[in-house]
């Protein structure tokens, strides 16, 4: 599922960066410095951008989220039923 989403991801990317050819490595990609944010803030950040932005791009993005957190949840759920496998009492 990891790998899924990461791809996907990459050709967003890709789409917004056109310059940049497959299988080219993607460059040097600088974040602009702000100040730090919470989590809240984050997330408000990215549903307003996601919300207001074109509609099959904002769709992608959402279907993303939702993936990724259901996966890892799913994931949590798993690694506590096989930590009872291998604890040493």
């Amino acid at each position: 599922m990891r790998e899924f989403v990461d791809q996907i991801q990459l050709e967003l990317w890709r789409e917004d960066h056109p310059h940049s050819k497959a299988g080219e490595p993607l460059g040097r990609i600088e974040i602009a410095q702000t100040k730090p944010q919470s989590y809240e803030e984050l997330m408000r950040s990215f549903f307003q951008r996601a919300l207001v932005g074109d509609r099959d791009s904002s769709l992608v993005q959402l279907w993303i989220l939702a993936l990724d957190l259901a996966y890892s949840g799913i994931e949590e759920m798993h690694s506590e039923q096989m930590q009872s496998l291998f604890r040493s009492e």
